[in-house]
């Protein structure tokens, strides 16, 4: 906005020697400041629902990712009990498997 906008929407009667000749219409005023009200606007509520609706998004598909990891660690458990109770067998026969394979030493 020109300072003489300013001036005037604050109701400052502006240098002396202008005030005669710059009166801006007031539809004027009023379109310059609706030009300007975004960039004077510290709190924008259509900003604030886009991030919040970006930062859901990102957390959802964190929780997604969380999920699956949190799968492949049961699924690994599951094999290192299948892994363990092998190897009970194996120690319990001497090295030697169940279906009677040779030494595993």
């Amino acid at each position: 906005m020109s300072s003489e906008y300013v001036e005037k929407l604050l109701g400052h009667a502006g240098n002396w020697s202008d005030a005669a000749y710059n009166r801006p219409r007031e539809d004027w005023l009023v379109e310059a400041y609706l030009k300007a009200v975004n960039d004077l606007t510290i709190y924008k509520p259509n900003e604030v629902v886009e991030q919040t609706q970006e930062l859901t998004a990102q957390m959802a598909s964190k929780d997604k990712e969380i999920q699956a990891l949190k799968d492949n660690v049961k699924s690994m458990q599951a094999d290192m009990q299948d892994i363990f109770e092998v190897l009970r067998v194996v120690k319990r026969n001497d090295g030697r498997s169940l279906h009677g394979q040779n030494s595993v030493r």
